[in-house]
């Protein structure tokens, strides 16, 4: 799934000038999806360390260029103190933990990152978009 940022908004809501990880008019590789009680948001590949970097950001931000679903997402419902969550994804991604493995220091995060890299390339691949240099 590919989408374009039409504004940039805080994760909070409000409307910002600018941001390092986005640009408006930008088109950015959508990585998994997160509804939550806040809102939902869209996990993106953003400019910071390309590729291999992402951020959540609000889905009122973006319109969608390429709809195309990667044939690795998978669905996970959490409910938490009557809290429903609801996460597309990558099935890996979608295990407890993987996120903070992913952050973690080495040695413990090494195994989260490889997987999050190939995950990543093969959703790039799937939407045609090639190899990052």
């Amino acid at each position: 799934m590919i989408v374009r940022v039409t504004q940039l908004r805080h994760p909070h809501g409000y409307e910002i000038e600018s941001h390092q990880r986005l640009r408006v008019g930008g088109d950015y590789l959508v990585v998994g999806i997160n509804v939550r009680p806040r809102g939902p948001t869209f996990r993106i590949v953003d400019d910071l360390k390309y590729p291999f970097d992402s951020s959540l950001w609000p889905l009122a931000m973006f319109e969608v260029v390429s709809p195309n679903i990667s044939t690795i997402w998978r669905v996970a419902i959490e409910v938490i103190q009557e809290n429903t969550y609801l996460y597309i994804g990558p099935e890996q991604w979608l295990r407890p933990g993987f996120w903070d493995d992913f952050l973690a220091d080495p040695p413990q995060g090494i195994e989260a990152k490889e997987q999050y890299g190939r995950d990543v390339l093969h959703m790039m691949a799937e939407e045609g978009l090639g190899r990052p240099d």
